[in-house]
């Protein structure tokens, strides 16, 4: 029985001993499990560290990491490009070597402080610096900061993107918008511009079309813009504008608007539609140039040019009249020429005759009585010529045309003079020519020579026969515009009731005239054919003084200033 019982204890023992040992092994076998379940983590820890750190390495965007103290601890491949490193030459600086100089004495600006959350980290996001590269050339980045507290030390994980060509194309952008708003003011202080809806109704005006219709930019809003129609535009215009409109093309066209008050205005109006998405017109948007002005001027122009027809045709009416005239006058000059052919000829013939057969009787008879009577029929044939001579010198004053030829003064002076050596009184008087001034003179000569003729005739045929010293004195001053002549004398002088007359035709103003009073009525006529003016002086006892003043022809104001040009030193006072 006792040993029954020492049995049964000693199977107990062995019973526990067992049961520990069960125990031992489970528990052994539960801590490999965890271990291997550790060590499962931590390689998969390892794993996903390595794999992130792949990922962050292998990123598009730069990677960089710092510790407390901005010491870069981590750089990927496309941080150490973007600032132009080689892999592994950022790590251990200071990551202050990629910050512009004027951040470098306060680079705390790129990370600035902030409260951590709850898992001990805090993000600063979308910064935009200029950083600077290895080379140091400056560019810009967008970066973001995650800070995270690992123990005592904060570590900071920066994200890099190189927003250069963004920052160029914003740049670009911000300068096109500001050109824009430009020319948006531009086109608001000098173009009328409304814009309308699919309905014609207004939506925008400018202050310059307020102002230029009197309305309010109140009164215009949600109004048809038919309201500035004026009665005078036909309908069909305006069918052709919202056609061209709503097919989504621009309009152009003059408009003749009405204002408030009524008054018209006009405008040269550009409409074009904004399509949308589907190509259709969305609104209207209208710049009008307000040409008022312009169309008033052109209606004047019109009218002036009206006007112009008008005389031009008057013009040719008065051309063809001239030219019918010209013909008439070339006619009349014709015959006027055979006239004084035919004077000269026909009637001239029979006075040389007789002067002939004067001279051949003279010579033959000696009866005093009858030489006398040869003697008055010579002096009446000689009258008789020189009449029929000034009507010949009238004839082409008044008819043929002006011949303007260069003149000396002096010698044809000197010509005319000489030529009156047949008078009675030619060696009783005592000439004297001066000329003044060397002035280049283009005239009518033949008229400049009647007009010379006649006055010396006139002075000879009324001198002085009992003044001991008479004489005749010509002067002559010669200028580039005109030409002063005098001819004075101290015959027998003319009275002055007679001054007014002297110049008309036949007007004696003397009994001892032998002449038939055609002697200064040809010198007026001949100064009016030269556009000249002439005055007398005179008083009886004295003599007289003639004055004439004619200006020089174009031609010779030319070819004086031509030898100017050629002579400095030539002046009209030589």
């Amino acid at each position: 029985m006792g040993h029954h019982h020492e049995r049964n204890r000693t199977n107990e023992q062995e019973g526990g001993t067992q049961m520990s040992l069960r125990k031992q092994s489970s528990l052994e076998d539960s801590q490999a499990s965890l271990i291997a379940q550790l060590q499962g983590q931590v390689l998969n820890l390892r794993q996903t560290i390595d794999y992130n750190h792949d990922v962050l390495m292998e990123a598009k965007d730069g990677v960089i990491k710092i510790d407390n103290n901005r010491i870069i601890i981590f750089c990927n491949k496309a941080a150490t490009s973007m600032f132009g490193y080689l892999p592994g030459d950022l790590l251990g600086l200071n990551v202050k070597i990629l910050m512009p100089q004027r951040h470098k004495g306060n680079y705390s600006l790129f990370f600035k402080s902030s409260e951590l959350n709850a898992a001990q980290q805090a993000v600063e996001t979308n910064q935009e610096l200029e950083a600077t590269k290895k080379d140091g050339s400056k560019f810009w980045i967008d970066f973001s900061v995650v800070k995270k507290r690992k123990g005592a030390d904060l570590e900071h994980t920066i994200f890099i993107k190189d927003i250069s060509a963004q920052k160029v194309v914003v740049d670009s952008l911000a300068e096109l918008h500001r050109e824009l708003d430009a020319r948006i003011n531009l086109v608001n202080v000098s173009c009328v511009v409304s814009e309308l809806d699919l309905n014609g109704n207004i939506t925008y005006v400018n202050d310059l079309m307020c102002e230029l219709s009197q309305y309010t930019r109140e009164e215009c809003i949600g109004q048809p813009h038919s309201m500035f129609r004026h009665q005078d535009t036909p309908v069909p215009f305006f069918d052709d504008l919202w056609t061209t409109l709503k097919s989504g093309k621009t309009f152009r066209g003059i408009l003749k608007n009405r204002k408030k008050d009524g008054s018209a205005y006009w405008e040269d109006a550009v409409i074009s539609p904004v399509l949308g998405s589907d190509g259709q017109p969305i609104k209207y948007i209208g710049v009008r140039y307000v040409i008022t002005d312009l169309i008033e001027r052109e209606e004047e122009l019109k009218k002036l040019n009206e006007e112009q027809a008008d005389n031009l045709l008057t013009l040719n009416e008065l051309m063809v009249e001239k030219e019918t005239q010209t013909l008439l006058f070339e006619k009349v000059n014709g015959q006027m020429e055979k006239f004084l052919y035919s004077t000269s000829h026909d009637l001239r013939s029979p006075i040389t005759t007789i002067m002939g057969l004067v001279q051949i009787m003279r010579m033959e008879i000696k009866d005093e009585t009858v030489r006398d009577y040869i003697s008055k029929i010579e002096k009446s044939a000689n009258k008789l010529d020189k009449t029929i001579k000034d009507i010949m010198t009238y004839s082409i004053s008044a008819y043929q045309h002006l011949d303007s030829q260069r003149i000396d003064f002096k010698r044809l002076a000197w010509e005319i003079w000489n030529g009156q050596s047949d008078h009675d009184a030619f060696h009783k008087i005592r000439m004297e020519i001066a000329v003044k001034g060397e002035a280049v003179f283009f005239i009518d000569i033949k008229r400049m020579k009647t007009i010379l003729t006649k006055l010396i005739d006139n002075a000879l045929q009324f001198h002085d026969v009992n003044k001991a010293l008479p004489f005749i004195r010509i002067i002559i001053a010669v200028e580039s515009e005109q030409v002063t002549l005098e001819v004075a004398d101290n015959g027998i002088g003319i009275g002055a009731s007679y001054l007014n007359e002297i110049f008309t035709m036949f007007f004696k103003a003397s009994h001892i005239s032998t002449g038939a009073g055609l002697g200064l009525f040809l010198v007026k006529e001949a100064m009016a054919q030269l556009r000249g003016e002439i005055e007398v002086e005179s008083e009886i006892g004295f003599g007289s003084v003639f004055r004439i003043i004619i200006p020089n022809s174009h031609k010779g104001k030319l070819m004086h200033r031509k030898m100017l040009l050629m002579n400095p030193k030539s002046t009209d006072s030589q």
